[in-house]
């Protein structure tokens, strides 16, 4: 039925649903209601009157207001879609087979347009449901089908021992777990057009590679991607590496196969699309990477209101967790979930260094500092932290490759969402200063001409200090007082970062730092972008940093786009976008030549095109600053 559906319709609809329903209700009759299904799931006659309740509940009055509401002014359709989820969710809450749930639920639409039909006469109403008896006997015959591929490879794995799931149970889980009924994968949109176009190019690959914020929500984005336009394919989430390693035995092939477990290698089962998930502080190590951008502001919120959540709620929600995964999580899904892990109720002083370092090697300065943190030999923090690596949700993992090896924590937000609590003044304090003492100290290769960085990279002395220390210290920063709102501490870190910019006063010492000022940028945007005013006013190397023109196309190290890109995340901050926007004119005004298309004149020529918004700015704001830039330009 394509026009929309009147309101009286609407309100005969739900009124016959619920006269059918008080009817079986009333006689104790549920059974007949899935006669043509065969055995009826609930056999216990406890579990039974139970179910009854629960199904009855369902379409309580309120329920059902709240059903019409959201059916006035939409196609008629709709409404047996709602009856469908509605129908859904309770049956998944009793963890029943998805088979034998997606049956159960046509069956009972089925019954209830029979009673329908035989109980009003209108023209328009029997239109109607012969339109969607229609409908869901054709949804229903697709879906049985691709039910019936997927059960069938499941149970040939599971003959062979191999434990899988399909999107249709990672789905259920998630709606088992939630606090908010309708909460499924479709909750996890991926809002990145041009991520989703990538993606969907490469699933003839055999091997895809996904960097996310997080690994766990990005993985929720992957698979409600391939439910909603990939549903044609068999796709499998395998949740241990014991499991996957018997995948490499078995004659699975054309499957897409995600595994979604912890591991410091998985080798991929040929003959298959692999889809391999990595959280932004895990190292991806190929170039062919895909990166998810985090999800918007916006869309978590719309998200949040299409599960019934008001408006201002939503907003405070987003708001309160700054939109990131782990501390939203634990606001939609049921708090027994979360049974403190045992690196919480111990949180020593060397899971705290663990916690402050965020990443680290082995090399000289980084034992050091991660001695000084945990007051113990860096032979005892690895024996305790051992204890947190090789397990199922671990606290921290081990990454190695061909050239290097680093251990840092498993999730980020996980770990702040647990132990921020447990850093205490004079820990915090100590880990400043060192923060200090690493930032400041240069790396060997820039004793080298910028045109001899690429040849340089294989035989200068490594750095006493890692650069894999020096990112997650600051991420350290970022999230102590950005995320954990810890707006005492801003100063402070305020200070140290305008301190360590303050060390800067040759092109050298630009493109060392360079490496870091993205990061330094999130930490301190203030800091930053005072230090880049004053290059404008005194240029201390900056200028010539942005006119290097070392080494060819291929082996250039070109450190002035770190600085143009944060820069870029400037712009998107209301508070600093004038300010980021006259700096990039300034630095375009010196009619710098560039070998690559990264420029000051790139990015603004993205700020002010008319069809896209990359920038904190309204279009009004945009014509104002552009006319100012070009009576400046003509003075």
């Amino acid at each position: 039925m394509k026009e929309k559906i009147k309101d009286t319709i609407v309100d005969l609809l739900l009124d016959g649903v619920k006269e059918k329903l008080d009817s079986v209700k009333e006689n104790y009759k549920w059974q007949k209601l899935f006669v043509s299904t065969g055995d009826f799931f609930v056999k216990n006659p406890d579990a039974l009157v139970k179910f009854e309740d629960d199904l009855y509940s369902v379409f309580s009055k309120d329920n059902l207001i709240r059903i019409a509401k959201r059916l006035k002014d939409k196609n008629g359709y709709d409404f047996s879609q709602l009856l469908h989820n509605e129908l859904y969710d309770l049956m998944v809450s009793y963890e029943i087979p998805i088979m034998e749930t997606e049956t159960y639920i046509h069956h009972f639409m089925q019954v209830i347009i029979t009673y329908l039909e035989e109980n009003d006469s209108d023209k328009a109403l029997e239109m109607f449901l012969g339109d969607m008896r229609k409908e869901i006997g054709t949804y229903f015959a697709a879906l049985e089908s691709k039910l019936e591929l997927v059960l069938n490879q499941i149970s040939n794995l599971n003959k062979e021992k191999i434990t899988t799931y399909s999107i249709a149970d990672i789905d259920a889980q998630i709606r088992r777990e939630t606090k908010y009924k309708g909460m499924g994968l479709d909750f996890f949109k991926l809002d990145d057009e041009q991520f989703e176009s990538k993606f969907q190019n490469s699933l003839n690959d055999t091997k895809i590679y996904v960097v996310g914020k997080s690994r766990e929500e990005t993985t929720y984005r992957i698979l409600n991607e391939l439910k909603n336009k990939n549903s044609k394919r068999i796709t499998l989430v395998v949740k241990s590496e014991k499991e996957w390693n018997k995948l490499q035995h078995s004659n699975l092939s054309g499957n897409i196969l995600v595994p979604f477990f912890y591991a410091d290698r998985i080798v991929a089962i040929p003959n298959n699309t692999n889809i391999f998930i990595y959280g932004e502080d895990e190292p991806c190590y190929t170039q062919n990477k895909l990166i998810l951008r985090k999800r918007t502001k916006r869309n978590i919120i719309d998200s949040l209101e299409e599960l019934g959540i008001d408006a201002n709620e939503a907003y405070k929600m987003v708001d309160n967790t700054h939109g990131l995964y782990v501390p939203l999580k634990k606001k939609l899904f049921d708090g027994a979930m979360y049974d403190k892990p045992d690196w919480v109720e111990g949180h020593s002083d060397v899971v705290i260094a663990a916690l402050l370092c965020g990443k680290w090697t082995e090399a000289t300065g980084d034992v050091l500092v991660f001695e000084e943190l945990s007051g113990k030999a860096y032979s005892d923090c690895k024996k305790e932290l051992g204890k947190y690596l090789h397990r199922e949700n671990p606290y921290i993992v081990s990454n190695n490759s061909y050239r290097w090896s680093n251990m840092q924590l498993a999730s980020v937000e996980d770990a702040w969402e647990e132990l921020d609590l447990y850093i205490n003044d004079e820990m915090w304090d100590k880990f400043i200063s060192l923060f200090y003492e690493v930032l400041i100290e240069s790396e060997p290769i820039f004793e080298y001409p910028f045109e001899k960085h690429f040849e340089a990279s294989i035989y200068a002395k490594k750095p006493e200090w890692s650069p894999t220390l020096k990112k997650g210290m600051i991420r350290t920063l970022i999230m102590r007082a950005y995320y954990r709102g810890h707006e005492e501490n801003q100063k402070q870190i305020d200070n140290i970062v305008a301190k360590v910019l303050d060390t800067i006063t040759s092109k050298e010492r630009w493109g060392y730092i360079s490496q870091y000022l993205p990061e330094l940028c999130e930490a301190s945007p203030e800091s930053v972008l005072r230090k880049l005013e004053s290059e404008i006013e005194v240029s201390q190397g900056l200028i010539d940093l942005f006119a290097e023109k070392g080494g060819d196309f291929m082996t250039s190290r070109h450190y002035y786009t770190n600085v143009l890109w944060a820069v870029e995340q400037l712009i998107q901050q209301k508070k600093y976008v004038a300010r980021a926007l006259e700096w990039l004119w300034e630095i375009d005004s010196h009619n710098i030549k560039f070998s690559i298309s990264n420029s000051p004149k790139g990015v603004l020529d993205v700020v002010f095109c008319a069809w896209i918004n990359e920038s904190a700015l309204t279009v009004e704001q945009k014509i104002e600053l552009a006319r100012s830039a070009i009576w400046i330009g003509y003075n």
